[in-house]
């Protein structure tokens, strides 16, 4: 299934691929452009058109933070090439219907190349997964961070340059050594949680030790 940047995208270069057609059959004389840039409403066509604006309407914002700058593309400026797209249809229509400009908006003399319009539109939809991409990344990390991580006596052996016995003789001669998390015995081993662990082992071993227990010796 399509995600909403991809049917952005492809809703956008949709418009502007038409636009530039359309361009191209007037400048050869032709006098009626495609049904959907009428003005009936009413048609199929039509409703394709606004589908296809809700569509990256959808996902703008996004698509505004990848870039740095407005999209300036020929005489056309938006927040984004999406959003460019539909500026080209709406002058475009204007330009067929004989309509005047809205108040500020000067008419298109040069156009934009369809081929840069593509390529901004697919640097855009590109860089807007990333993002999304980069936030989900993120949002692991700070749940995996947040966890809590059992560590048994023989990683934190490994983890102070110890032997075990050694470790076991730090936690059996002090009284206000860290209470294990998960009780052993019995053949089961003792686990404790890291960041309740950390601060009496590096005075214990006078080793200064990483927050986060390190995955390539974290239990499996």
């Amino acid at each position: 299934m399509a995600d909403d940047l991809h049917v952005a995208a492809a809703a956008a270069r949709r418009l502007a691929t038409t636009v530039s057609t359309i361009r191209a059959l007037r400048a050869e004389g032709a006098t009626r452009p495609a049904d959907w840039l009428s003005d009936d409403l009413d048609s199929d066509s039509a409703r394709g058109f606004f589908l296809d604006v809700a569509a990256i309407e959808a996902v703008e914002e996004e698509l505004r933070r990848t870039r740095t700058a407005p999209a300036r593309l020929g005489d056309v400026v938006a927040p984004a090439a999406h959003e460019a797209t539909v500026e080209m249809v709406l002058a475009l229509n204007r330009e067929r219907l004989g309509l005047g400009n809205p108040l500020g908006r000067k008419p298109i003399v040069r156009w934009p190349d369809i081929e840069e319009v593509l390529v901004e539109i697919d640097l855009e939809s590109s860089r807007a997964r990333f993002n999304r991409q980069q936030a989900v990344a993120s949002n692991r990390d700070d749940a995996e961070s947040a966890a809590p991580q059992y560590v048994t006596r023989d990683q934190i052996a490994a983890m102070v340059g110890r032997s075990k016995d050694k470790v076991m003789d730090w936690f059996n001669d002090d009284a206000d050594s860290p209470e294990p998390a998960v009780e052993g015995g019995g053949g089961k081993a003792y686990q404790y949680i890291w960041s309740e662990v950390r601060p009496w082992l590096e005075a214990k071993s006078g080793r200064k030790l990483p927050i986060r227990f390190p995955s390539l010796l974290s239990p499996t």
